[in-house]
């Protein structure tokens, strides 16, 4: 390991805020990059990355130095983005439905007014189809 990565990594255990601050301004770019080559929108990669440093920010006295900073934040990172992920694929089950749709349940979920048979529908078309043949309006 390179001897500034040791300095950094000493530094930042100590909790010098130079350290800390020089980590920020190496890493963030580096960080929003990857939440967004991750695939998440801006938004999204942006709130990643604001969590990234806010974890990292809370647990610097938990930081031991057996790794280097630059693999501490990304396996932050990817906590985050796994998270993340987690909470959209959720969110997408709970969307509310389309109002017309849900308007046809009562709070309980049942039918207000349960959908006709295909078959009554074809046969009400089939039917009109007829009338209008008959006076000469379609062929």
């Amino acid at each position: 390991m390179a001897a500034e990565d040791q300095d950094l990594r000493r530094r930042v255990r100590a909790g010098d805020r130079g350290a800390v601050e020089t980590v920020v301004d190496i890493y963030l770019p580096q960080i929003l990059r990857t939440a967004r080559g991750a695939g998440l929108d801006t938004s999204d990669a942006k709130a990643v990355t604001q969590a990234t440093f806010t974890v990292f920010l809370e647990s610097l006295e938990r930081f031991e130095g057996r790794s280097s900073v630059c693999t501490w934040l990304f396996g932050i990172l990817h906590r985050k983005i796994v998270k993340s992920r987690r909470g959209r694929a959720r969110d997408r089950l709970t969307d509310a439905l389309d109002p017309d749709f849900e308007d046809r349940f009562d709070a309980a979920g049942r039918w207000r007014a349960p959908p006709r048979p295909v078959d009554v529908d074809l046969h009400h078309k089939e039917r009109v189809r007829g009338c209008l043949e008959s006076m000469g309006i379609m062929r």
